[in-house]
């Protein structure tokens, strides 16, 4: 285990796997401690050196969870602050899952359905991205990205299952 002090945060890191790693976070303003698996960092389809790379994280904090997508520079040029990605696991059909980007930010979060009565259900759709993630071997995106049109980063999901399951045991325990 390695402590690493970044400006505000406390930041442990630790490998699950080869492939996913889990750190926890403290805020030294607030005290707020999370705790977040990550992905291995991938490179877009198109593999141009003006993009960089990209890495899923599922995360958590007492009872708050989300799922984000990080991108190494800020900001990524997306034509609007809502998203709409295709996104695919494993083998099963694309289907369209919206994000937002908040202005400045190196990463996208997924954001919560509308159910038909008309309250939003976070955890329901939290859980079915997790169990996705959990359960495929990879998770592809494709995103419309000013300058470039349509790119597509790959997600090894190897070893997610563990570290998701970790992190959020973390937060259960609190």
């Amino acid at each position: 285990m390695k402590n690493i002090i970044i400006t505000s945060v406390l930041l442990s890191t630790f490998t699950v796997n080869a492939d996913w790693n889990t750190n926890v976070s403290t805020s030294e303003m607030s005290g707020v401690t999370s705790y977040h698996a990550n992905s291995p960092k991938t490179l877009s389809t198109k593999n141009n050196n003006n993009l960089e790379r990209s890495w899923l994280s599922v995360g958590c904090s007492g009872d708050k969870k989300w799922i984000i997508i990080g991108f190494e520079k800020t900001p990524i040029p997306f034509k609007s602050s809502e998203i709409v990605s295709w996104v695919k696991f494993g083998s099963d059909v694309a289907n369209d899952w919206s994000m937002t980007q908040k202005a400045g930010r190196n990463f996208i979060r997924f954001n919560e359905v509308v159910v038909p009565n008309g309250n939003k259900d976070d955890d329901r759709y939290l859980e079915t991205l997790i169990y996705r993630i959990t359960n495929k071997p990879n998770m592809k995106m494709q995103f419309d990205i000013y300058k470039y049109g349509d790119v597509v980063f790959n997600y090894d999901l190897t070893g997610a299952a563990d570290a998701i399951a970790k992190t959020l045991k973390r937060c259960a325990t609190k």
